[in-house]
């Protein structure tokens, strides 16, 4: 395994700490914050095929821009409780 330092913009890191928050009630264990990143980052790769016009959209604008709106209401709920 490859060790790797990154910088998050500060949206995603609360919806991935909101995301490692959940999973730590739901699985009633700790998940580390690595972890929670890895799950989410192996979650996009799987998913990419299904992601519309809208969310690649989405996606190009927060390259070009670091510009992001995750106010999706539910958006990690769904994806905390597919994990429990």
């Amino acid at each position: 395994m490859n060790r790797l330092s990154i910088t998050l913009n500060d949206t995603l890191d609360e919806k991935l700490r909101d995301i490692q928050g959940g999973l730590i009630k739901g699985r009633k264990a700790d998940v580390s914050f690595t972890a929670t990143v890895n799950t989410v980052l192996l979650a996009g790769i799987l998913a990419s095929d299904k992601l519309d016009e809208k969310d690649w959209a989405m996606i190009r604008g927060f390259l070009d821009e670091e510009e992001l709106n995750l106010n999706k209401e539910g958006l990690t709920d769904n994806f905390i409780n597919r994990l429990k």
